[in-house]
């Protein structure tokens, strides 16, 4: 059985953090990695989608050449330049103003199908470099294997996308290929691109574990404090005793999850009410170390 490994956009802030996640995606058997977008790129997308609804073409160009310039950089360092025509592809393909995706946002800013198609270009640059970087690996986008309601901003995944994801990850596994999937989006019955919203990412990852019947979903984060990078985040934290809460049962994170102290999105936990898995939210910077088990009352 599969295991799948989350990685936040806080653990994918450099080529080194890269490294850093490629090892643990490497050191796990059958693994399936879901990965968010770069550190920072997805407000960086934002800052683009709302220059393009004022017409801001030259500031556009301005912010597109920064994330070009962030991922060249990372694919230099990581894959000796494989990935970089991957990188302009996606680039021009999404963010170019005379023939991309933004130029139908600037003619349409109200198109939320637009906006969406953006917004998850991150995940894609991130997935596409991982796996060069590793070379046993294969990017996997999202909408290849999802099929959503169709909201955008606002997406579900559709039963339909059960079959879509075991006939593209499980050959994959077979082949001794580890799958490096875009978290947060798939594709509406339209065919356009629809985002899951807040939790996307997490939301994917239960959602094909619940597909692939893992037993075992790891959701690592790293965590800033003053502003710093620290090795101080393992898992859940007890607000009153600051000590790491070994465990606690997905009704327990549900409660969480539905006040300010959330450990992950409700929507996210959705997929495997019934199935017999455990939830691991485990720290990037020390991943040896157990963080919080989120246990199902189905496999207790």
């Amino acid at each position: 059985m599969p295991t799948i490994l989350k990685f936040g956009g806080s653990s994918l802030i450099a080529p080194n953090a890269f490294r850093n996640v490629a090892k643990i995606i490497q050191s796990v058997p059958n693994a399936v990695a879901v990965l968010s977008a770069t550190f920072g790129v997805t407000n960086k997308l934002s800052h683009i989608i709302n220059l393009a609804k004022e017409g801001k073409k030259h500031a556009i160009i301005e912010s597109r050449n920064e994330i070009f310039d962030i991922h060249m950089a990372i694919s230099a360092e990581l894959t000796d330049g494989r990935a970089n025509h991957v990188v302009t592809r996606l680039i021009n393909k999404y963010l170019c103003v005379e023939s991309g995706s933004i130029r139908s946002l600037i003619n349409y800013p109200t198109h939320g199908y637009c906006v969406d198609g953006i917004m998850c270009l991150g995940e894609r640059l991130s997935c596409e470099i991982m796996a060069s970087h590793i070379g046993s690996a294969e990017a996997v986008h999202g909408d290849e294997i999802f099929i959503t309601c169709g909201t955008p901003s606002d997406s579900y995944p559709s039963y339909i996308s059960e079959r879509m994801i075991k006939n593209r990850i499980e050959p994959l596994l077979s082949d001794r290929t580890i799958p490096i999937v875009t978290g947060f989006f798939g594709r509406g019955p339209n065919g356009l691109v629809t985002t899951f919203g807040r939790g996307g990412s997490d939301l994917t990852a239960t959602f094909i574990g619940s597909c692939l019947d893992a037993r075992d979903i790891q959701l690592y984060k790293v965590e800033q404090e003053d502003k710093q990078w620290v090795d101080g985040f393992v898992g859940v934290i007890d607000q009153e005793s600051k000590e790491t809460i070994d465990h606690m049962t997905i009704q327990e994170a549900i409660q969480l999850a539905e006040s300010d102290r959330q450990v992950l999105h409700k929507r996210a936990i959705k997929p495997i009410r019934n199935k017999e898995t455990t939830l691991h939210i485990k720290n990037t910077l020390n991943p040896k170390l157990q963080g919080t088990r989120i246990i199902n009352e189905v496999s207790m």
